[in-house]
């Protein structure tokens, strides 16, 4: 049986993103998908004022793996994601940044420790091989500060707890619920 993935991409003001964003991902997963299929699902609208909205209509014109969820209320980050993953039907479920801080490269290593047995996999930026390439050095240090704050006060030993880049097996969210997921 054939896994099919689907990127939840939330876009707020991604005008200026979606384009290459999708370009660049469905380039690289049409040449590494090795026996799986993938979506790339656009949460859209959100409050956006930049065009977003009708750039995600063209470009679900244009690609056959992309699709566009409309989103009129409950805005937020948070929010976009829960919806994206209630209308998603992927086999595996990925959130996905618009603006390329997530590796489309990535994608199939994520897919190959699904396909090992792992139910989910997320990815790091600040692991041994990771990296923040072009991110602003003031967020770098309100994430790490943030990051570690969380990591000695709760005990965890993951390094980028607040990454959403993260592979999740359908069956995982399914059994979590969707409306027991909170948001902020």
């Amino acid at each position: 049986m054939s896994l099919h993935v689907d990127l939840i991409v939330p876009a707020y003001n991604e005008g200026g993103n979606l384009e290459q964003m999708v370009k660049r991902t469905t380039d690289v997963l049409r040449d590494r998908a090795d026996g799986w299929t993938f979506g790339i699902l656009l949460v859209v609208s959100d409050g956006s004022t930049d065009g977003t909205q009708e750039l995600a209509a063209d470009l679900d014109d244009r690609y056959p793996e992309v699709s566009q969820l409309v989103r009129t209320e409950n805005f937020g980050f948070g929010n976009a994601i829960r919806d994206g993953l209630a209308h998603a039907d992927g086999d595996v479920l990925i959130p996905f940044m618009a603006d390329l801080s997530d590796d489309p490269a990535d994608i199939p290593k994520m897919i190959e420790q699904i396909n090992a047995g792992h139910d989910v996999v997320y990815g790091s930026r600040f692991m041994q091989g990771g990296s923040v390439d072009g991110y602003p050095p003031l967020k770098l240090i309100y994430n790490r500060s943030f990051n570690n704050a969380i990591r000695f006060l709760f005990g965890i030993g993951e390094k980028d707890i607040t990454n959403a880049f993260t592979a999740y097996r359908r069956e995982v969210i399914d059994e979590i619920g969707m409306e027991t997921l909170g948001v902020v």
